[in-house]
């Protein structure tokens, strides 16, 4: 009993000198550094004309990633030397699977493959416009030497996986040119070469920022001070602020491969939480952090520290991550695939067809008066996310949803977990979705329409079962990734 107190007592203590001091819990100003490791770069034309083409393209690539600091890349020895220590053949990665095993051990995030499918030089010679003009004003008496332009045509295949889960996250084919006038050594000259290599690699970096979206944040513990005492390595250069909390997640127990003897990661285990106590370190890049609660564990350099679930994510930060695009609002990097809202935006209750009552609530209101239509919303979930949603009905409106719609939700739907006179919880997992359309107003969202657990539970898709009066939608909790 007097640990319980005790320990309720630290709590008490702790939560009273963040609010005291006026410590905020806003993690949106986070900026994310992701570990990428370039596995290779393949050139499958294999012209000695051009040999060094990946090479360049690789060296591009490293040092736009560190220039952006938002990414850390994993160093290519390092890479390599653990290839040998693993039994994995020293030539080069192998296959994706082999890159998730060795990515799961460095802590690389995203593993970035690329390979030269097509270079080549085009040559064009003929008259400019300096020398047509020439030609105009002196009556073609005089006229200047044709021009002859070499153009560089490239494409890369490129692959990125997503180490955690081990799914290729993007593929695609990146395409540049380049041209060179009157160069010196026609063809395969190393300025067009260079010139080509360094405008693909460009795009290459912009679908690599794409990917990175989809991670969520987090740092690397550098330092064990003590006991209580931790270093990570992001400070206030990268958004991190004294007062931040931060869950402390372990690698914990190595997984490995009985038939192999091949690690294949290790098994992910929530240690406790710290709290940042100076961001200040090494110039803002680092963090000295406390430890604040966690029964019976240790931190070990390696560890990373993590957003809280309900810290990351909120309805309105999701809404913020799915720009709308006049259709089905896609969403980058958030727990919903999509996160459509209808209606026009207000700042209150009953202001307009729809409004943020907090962070974690969003209220839609019947068609009133005026020309504006009433508010509608479609959620999709992200495969690998668990979300937990409460839908709350003010009054029981004019029309029949609640006595032909709302009695087929029930605690026997898997999904369901509560259900009262006005509302109903429901833990959604990717690919579930939640659609609906107060008075029926928008074609492309039905009247009420829930999918739990892979199964349509209800849809209603006239106007005479909308729910015609004001809902509120709750973001309960993220459970899972």
């Amino acid at each position: 009993m007097n640990k319980i107190i005790l320990k309720l007592t630290k709590h008490l203590i702790l939560f009273s000198i963040l609010f005291s001091i006026g410590y905020s819990q806003d993690y949106s100003n986070l900026k994310r550094n992701i570990r990428v490791a370039i596995f290779s770069v393949d050139d499958k034309v294999n012209n000695r004309a051009y040999r060094n083409l990946k090479d360049i393209i690789k060296e591009n690539l490293l040092t736009e990633l560190v220039k952006s600091q938002s990414f850390t890349v994993v160093d290519r020895q390092q890479m390599e030397s653990l290839l040998g220590e693993q039994g994995f053949q020293q030539t080069g990665i192998v296959s994706d699977q082999t890159a998730v095993q060795v990515g799961k051990i460095l802590g690389i995030q995203l593993g970035i493959f690329g390979s030269i499918t097509k270079f080549e030089i085009q040559e064009e010679t003929g008259e400019d416009l300096s020398s047509l003009l020439l030609r105009e004003f002196t009556n073609n008496k005089y006229k200047l030497e044709d021009q002859t332009t070499s153009i560089a045509r490239l494409t890369v295949d490129l692959k990125i996986i997503d180490i955690e889960s081990g799914e290729i996250t993007m593929a695609e084919k990146i395409s540049s040119s380049a041209k060179i006038k009157n160069s010196a050594d026609r063809g395969f000259t190393t300025e067009v070469i260079s010139k080509s290599a360094s405008s693909a690699s460009e795009r290459i970096i912009e679908k690599i920022v794409e990917a990175s979206e989809n991670i969520p944040w987090s740092a690397a513990v550098t330092n064990v001070i003590d006991s209580k005492k931790i270093v990570i390595n992001a400070g206030s250069v990268n958004g991190v602020e004294k007062g931040l909390i931060f869950n402390i997640e372990g690698k914990g127990e190595e997984i490995i491969d009985p038939s192999t003897g091949i690690s294949l990661g290790f098994i992910p285990s929530n240690s406790g939480k710290v709290i940042v106590i100076n961001s200040e370190l090494g110039a803002g890049k680092a963090s000295m952090c406390e430890v604040m609660d966690g029964k019976d564990f240790t931190v070990n350099v390696g560890d990373f520290v993590t957003i809280p679930m309900d810290k990351l994510w909120t309805l309105q930060y999701i809404q913020s991550k799915c720009p709308d695009i006049g259709t089905d609002e896609v969403c980058k990097g958030s727990p919903f695939a999509e996160f459509t809202i209808r209606g026009t935006e207000g700042d209150e209750q009953d202001d307009e067809r729809w409004w943020w009552e907090d962070q974690h609530t969003i209220g839609l209101s019947n068609y009133d008066k005026g020309s504006n239509k009433s508010g509608a919303l479609k959620i999709v979930v992200r495969n690998g996310y668990q979300v937990k949603i409460e839908f709350r009905f003010e009054t029981k409106g004019d029309r029949d949803f609640y006595s032909d719609v709302f009695p087929k939700i029930s605690l026997k739907n898997d999904g369901i977990l509560e259900v009262g006179d006005d509302y109903f919880i429901v833990l959604l997992t990717g690919g579930d979705q939640i659609a609906l359309d107060i008075d029926d107003e928008w074609s492309q969202i039905p009247s009420f329409m829930l999918k739990s657990q892979g199964k349509i539970i209800v849809k209603a898709d006239s106007k005479s079962d909308s729910i015609d009066d004001e809902v509120y939608i709750t973001l309960r909790e993220v459970l899972s990734k």
